[in-house]
């Protein structure tokens, strides 16, 4: 199970022709066009490891936790994953006077990223011993979760800093009498390239750890350890239930 809180996010292919980019008939008597300087810096927090929390503490974080709509949760919850996602962006701007007018053309000089996933956490039920059976086989479906977000950092690193030069090209120099226009234009187009990238990568993560979290991979989860791990669930679960009746009851495809 993964509980993903997504804090912003950017994917690389873009075929940007935002509100605001500006041609080069548009910026007479600007200076032409240099390069952007974009820094990416990539992170990934090492991963904690909690094996003391109770099934049904882990259901609790899995359906009241952040990010719900990545939210994967089972009317067993043997383990869950979980981390955020960041993307933070500074940009500085360049403006100059054009020649003797009284016009300011502006451009994005530099562009800083970071990029990666922090509060990362695994959780295995404190139901099953460590070193057992069960115990692997849950640890190793969560860390495949994990695999899913490393994956996502090495694949779009190099990637982001292309689309940021791209977006900085695309729009390009920007002319005005005023100088908070200038910004405003330029602010308005990088902010929308910006917003459409990270709706991308969201999507794109939310693909991948679906992948995880197939009906073949909780059957293999289920059966594993000639049934041992379901055995112990249901001894927790009907133990529960005896002590006190109906806290085991879950909505049904909360999937």
């Amino acid at each position: 199970m993964q509980n993903l809180l997504l804090l912003a996010a950017l994917f690389f292919s873009v075929a940007l022709q935002a509100p605001g980019a500006f041609a080069a008939s548009d910026t007479e008597g600007c200076n032409n066009y240099v390069p952007t300087e974009v820094d990416v810096k990539v992170q990934y927090d090492d991963v904690d490891y909690d094996y003391t929390t109770p099934m049904l503490k882990i259901r609790d974080l899995s359906e009241g936790g952040k990010g719900k709509d990545t939210l994967h949760s089972e009317a067993w919850p043997v383990g869950l994953s979980t981390g955020e996602m960041y993307f933070r962006v500074n940009s500085d701007m360049m403006k100059m006077r054009a020649g003797y007018s009284q016009t300011t053309c502006g451009q994005i000089k530099a562009i800083r990223v970071e990029f990666g996933f922090k509060d990362n956490k695994i959780y295995v039920a404190k139901e099953f011993p460590k070193r057992s059976c069960p115990f692997k086989i849950v640890l190793a479906h969560e860390e495949k979760h994990k695999a899913v977000d490393r994956a996502i950092l090495e694949d779009y690193g190099d990637k982001i800093r292309v689309a940021m030069r791209d977006i900085a090209t695309r729009i390009g120099v920007a002319q005005s009498a005023s100088a908070i226009v200038v910004d405003d234009q330029i602010n308005s187009a990088f902010n929308q390239a910006v917003d459409k990238l990270m709706r991308s990568v969201e999507d794109d993560l939310k693909d991948r750890q679906k992948g995880v979290d197939t009906k073949a991979e909780y059957q293999r989860v289920t059966d594993s350890c000639e049934g041992r791990t379901m055995e112990i669930v249901q001894q927790r679960l009907e133990l529960l239930e005896e002590t006190r009746p109906g806290i085991t009851k879950v909505r049904q495809g909360s999937r």
